[in-house]
């Protein structure tokens, strides 16, 4: 993880939303996204992705939607991967 979403996830407190403009602009892999929302849940926030629609919180345990996470998850992963060959 990057030093400034360590430093956003040890500021955050109980209680307080992350917003990301979509689910690539938080994690680069669909492990990564697992565990950074499931760190942000465990400390009681609410994720919420723009562009995707989504929010995720302790309170609110959505299938669809965690099913909605990883899908979207691995196709941003599929499509990184595909850029990262691409400039290869």
């Amino acid at each position: 993880m990057c030093p400034a979403l360590l430093s956003m996830i040890g500021y955050a407190r109980a209680g307080d939303m992350v917003k990301a403009s979509s689910i690539d602009r938080l994690a680069r892999d669909l492990r990564d996204l697992q565990d950074i929302v499931t760190q942000l849940n465990d400390k009681s926030l609410t994720v919420s992705f723009l562009t995707d629609g989504l929010s995720f919180s302790t309170t609110a345990e959505d299938a669809l939607a965690k099913l909605q996470l990883q899908m979207m998850g691995a196709f941003a992963e599929f499509e990184r991967n595909i850029i990262k060959k691409r400039q290869d």
